[in-house]
């Protein structure tokens, strides 16, 4: 008889619990749709640094022309940086629409994940209570059993195998009990791994996101939508005939056209003056006739110091506007040596960091 019990608890102990081939499942989706989030985060690097060289190309030639060098090259035509960009452009934008996908598969897949989790951590509390009710009864039978072999004298032998085989039921039932709890203990293990898992990934969602919107908008310079061109106009109305310059990074052209046609519409009626020459020789380049050209970035204003009090209302609603239509901390105020522009607010326009 002792033989045979040992032989029953080294079979229980030994009892592996078996493997969760749904939950295996699961969690390869999540794993394969976050790794091809990072692919197409990678792809969007990559079309980046591929536009990188017809742009370099561009401002080398342009910076030559602006120097009136006599031998500048006219532009190759066959140049491998034009396919190059454009196939950085593609890539940037199936990357960033990759992103989007990979990232909502992903999070589905984890949401699947935690609910399976919470479905088998329910079925396994459920069975543990019925393992426990069986031991309860089990011991009820085995404690009647010996009441009854000590009070039939004669049948003492038969009650006694009817108390081991009671007793072997209710210690088969705690091990039951006790191995049910402890797959309770491993399913609140995973599933706090799985809800770790799931937070983790979602960081990295997010992350890449926010880096993916960081990029597109570098790229994309600065630019006021249609909603901000109008609140624009209206923070700078109330200042008819203010008078302005503009000078710009060529990178910036375009926002500086948007500014220059809200700033002299007939609703707000600022004139915009011919940029000075600050360059000695008395010639100036231009863009589209209307700013100088200046490399730099960010965006600042600049007015001599004895223009700073008639102005001081005009410079305060062209800052307000721009601080908040551009969503910056602040925009920064330059005074210069009277005499430097006049009476003006020059406004330089840089490239976007």
């Amino acid at each position: 008889m002792s033989m045979y019990f040992a032989s029953l608890s080294l079979l229980a102990t030994s009892a592996s619990p078996p493997v969760d081939t749904v939950r295996q499942s699961l969690i390869d989706r999540s794993d394969r749709w976050f790794f091809w989030l990072v692919v197409s985060s990678i792809v969007v690097g990559i079309g980046v640094c591929l536009e990188a060289p017809e742009s370099t190309i561009a401002l080398k030639r342009w910076f030559r022309h602006w120097r009136r060098e006599p031998d500048v090259p006219p532009e190759d035509e066959r140049s491998l940086a034009i396919p190059a960009s454009y196939l950085g452009l593609l890539l940037v934008i199936l990357g960033v629409a990759g992103e989007g996908i990979f990232e909502a598969l992903s999070s589905n897949a984890e949401t699947t994940l935690r609910a399976h989790d919470e479905q088998v951590l329910g079925d396994t509390i459920s069975k543990a209570g019925d393992a426990a009710d069986a031991a309860t009864r089990a011991n009820t039978a085995a404690t009647g059993a010996e009441t009854k072999a000590k009070a039939a004298g004669e049948k003492s032998a038969q009650a006694e195998n009817s108390a081991a085989t009671a007793l072997v039921t209710a210690r088969n039932a705690r091990r039951e009990a006790d191995s049910f709890e402890a797959k309770i203990a491993s399913a609140e293990t995973k599933a706090a791994d799985a809800e770790s898992h799931l937070a983790e990934s979602l960081e990295r969602a997010n992350s890449a996101e926010k880096e993916s919107i960081r990029l597109r908008d570098i790229l994309g310079g600065w630019q006021l939508d249609e909603d901000a061109k109008k609140l624009f106009a209206i923070d700078t109305q109330g200042f008819l005939g203010t008078p302005f310059d503009l000078a710009v990074n060529p990178n910036e052209a375009s926002f500086m056209e948007e500014l220059d046609g809200i700033l002299t519409s007939p609703s707000v009626g600022w004139v915009r003056l011919p940029p000075k020459d600050t360059s000695g020789t008395g010639v100036t380049m231009l863009i589209d006739g209307k700013a100088s050209v200046l490399l730099t970035s960010g965006i600042m204003l600049e007015v001599d110091q004895d223009q700073v009090d008639p102005l001081k209302p005009a410079i305060t609603a062209l800052g307000t506007a721009l601080r908040e239509e551009l969503h910056l901390d602040t925009i920064n105020l330059h005074l210069v040596p009277p005499g430097s522009w006049g009476k003006r607010i020059h406004i330089i326009i840089g490239k976007r960091q």
